[in-house]
């Protein structure tokens, strides 16, 4: 990956690898998760110019979901695909938690208008095989899927609960002005990043924190000191720590 991308260092590369090759080999153990096989086709398919979004998504849900609505996280991939290491790391979350997690995949991770239809549709089939708790469904974006949650956000303010953002790409006009103001005003945000971020500058996200909050939304704010873009694989447990208070405070706010 060095070799393609100029903001991955063979130093990162390698903290990486053994992140995501740990998370790899402890899912071999998990029978279900192997079955699933593996969604990274959408992304090769984009790239070479090839229809990708084909309503790929994968589901993950508790046991008794079916009988009992729980709340749901609809989680939007970054670049270079829906890599199935994020359904293994948020399952252990959902187990904890109780709540239903949706993975969406679209391509490459470019979201756009046809992304966003499809997490749309994503979420309405999802409905229609576990049982969701309308009034509680959050969207989270790891990287360039932070553009995506800021695309449904505006479009779709009624349904989504609360925003995480994890290490997001963010397109800043979407969080000043009246509209996001209508649309978030006293709804709760979550944002993190890590503060050797090169690829998103975190002075980028701390601009964005200041126009959320100007608009009145209600912002949790985690910055992760000498960590990078990759903090979801490298902090995990401490992220979800984090967002696991943050839904809680939610409830219990009402």
């Amino acid at each position: 990956m060095p070799l393609v991308d100029p903001l991955l260092s063979e130093d990162q590369a390698r903290q990486v690898s053994k992140f995501t090759y740990d998370i790899y080999r402890e899912m071999e153990g998990d029978e279900e998760f192997c079955e699933l096989g593996s969604a990274m086709q959408y992304a090769y398919s984009e790239v070479l110019g090839r229809e990708f979004n084909l309503g790929h998504y994968y589901l993950y849900a508790p046991q008794d979901t079916i009988m009992e609505p729980r709340p749901a996280i609809v989680f939007l991939h970054g670049s270079e695909g829906n890599f199935k290491a994020y359904a293994w790391v948020w399952s252990k979350f959902a187990k904890e938690k109780g709540c239903v997690i949706i993975f969406p995949s679209y391509g490459f991770g470019n979201w756009d208008g046809d992304g966003i239809e499809h997490v749309m549709n994503s979420l309405a089939d999802a409905k229609t095989r576990v049982a969701i708790n309308q009034d509680k469904i959050y969207l989270a974006g790891l990287s360039n899927g932070g553009k995506g949650v800021s695309l449904l956000a505006e479009k779709y303010s009624d349904l989504f609960k609360g925003l995480i953002f994890i290490s997001p790409v963010l397109i800043k006009d979407k969080f000043s002005g009246s509209t996001f103001e209508r649309n978030w005003s006293e709804k709760r945000i979550f944002m993190c990043s890590g503060t050797e971020d090169k690829r998103i500058p975190l002075s980028s996200i701390e601009n964005a924190v200041e126009d959320m909050e100007s608009a009145n939304a209600k912002v949790t704010f985690h910055t992760y000191p000498d960590e990078d873009h990759f903090l979801f694989f490298s902090q995990p447990e401490q992220i979800f720590s984090n967002i696991s208070i943050w839904l809680s405070d939610d409830e219990n706010q009402g």
